[in-house]
């Protein structure tokens, strides 16, 4: 009796703690003007407004949302479940189409972050979501032009949601995964001939050339006979090799996703890009 007290005290116990830890990260309310908040206080008036005036045309013709947030300094938090949490509790995009798309800096990091809703995913799948980081974003924050990051980012992302086209080069993704398909199955295969050849690199103990051999003779359900010799010389050398009965097995599974709404609002699917400059 007293061992099962303890036990529930404990896990009453862990249950508080991860609780409390959770609610513990607090997170920033969002303006009035809900679009931008910028407590790094590295973005312009102009920029600001800019970024409304585009948030409000984009919200109404078909209710997404792109909101964009700067940090000073994530005090310690994973940039990834940062994102997601605040993405959250804001209910950024439509609440049935989970359309919204986040745009986060932690200065102090140098950590970005663009996280996409669910419903956008299709439209913005993580491989172009790093694309257009790489390309309109990253590179002017580098150079310390924030404004021009923010702005090029915003009005690419406003227009692949509100016209579905991008203005980034075309990805020759299909000659890359096939370049790395091949190259996969050529190491395989190397390493397939090094084990079963080997002994063709090897020289013979006697004569010292490299024209060993190898040969194998099954003696009954559990033993083999293998005999290393040289077609140089007479060297010949044989040992008995159990045999190691493998049994095969297979399993099968499935990756779900997972994705909560909050506030009223759209929901993060997880989706999006990380970068760093």
């Amino acid at each position: 009796m007293k061992i099962k007290f303890i036990y529930y005290s404990l896990i009453i116990l862990v249950t508080f703690f991860s609780v409390t830890t959770i609610f513990a990260q607090s997170y920033p309310e969002p303006p009035l003007e809900f679009y931008v908040l910028d407590q790094a206080e590295v973005l312009s008036s102009d920029t600001e407004n800019t970024i409304i005036d585009l948030g409000k045309k984009l919200q109404a013709k078909n209710g997404a949302q792109i909101v964009v947030i700067t940090l000073k300094s994530l005090n310690g938090a994973n940039l990834e479940e940062y994102a997601t949490n605040i993405f959250r509790a804001w209910g950024i995009g439509d609440k049935t189409k989970n359309n919204g798309v986040l745009i986060l800096l932690a200065l102090e990091e140098r950590l970005s972050r663009l996280e996409i809703g669910y419903g956008l995913e299709g439209d913005i799948p993580d491989s172009l979501s790093k694309r257009m980081q790489n390309e309109y974003l990253l590179p002017s924050l580098k150079a310390g032009k924030y404004d021009q990051g923010i702005i090029d980012l915003y009005q690419a992302l406003y227009q692949l949601i509100d016209e579905g086209t991008h203005n980034l080069p075309a990805a020759n993704t299909e000659t890359k995964e096939m370049i790395t398909f091949f190259a996969g199955v050529g190491f395989f295969l190397i390493i397939v001939f090094l084990l079963k050849f080997s002994h063709l690199f090897k020289k013979c103990p006697k004569c010292q050339q490299r024209k060993l051999r190898v040969k194998t003779k099954k003696i009954n359900h559990r033993y083999q006979e293998i005999t290393t010799y040289c077609t140089n010389c007479d060297y010949s050398k044989t040992i008995l090799h159990e045999i190691t009965e493998h049994h095969g097995s297979s399993s099968s599974g499935g990756r779900g996703s997972s994705g909560g709404s909050s506030g009223g609002g759209g929901s993060s699917g997880g989706g999006g890009s990380s970068g760093s400059w």
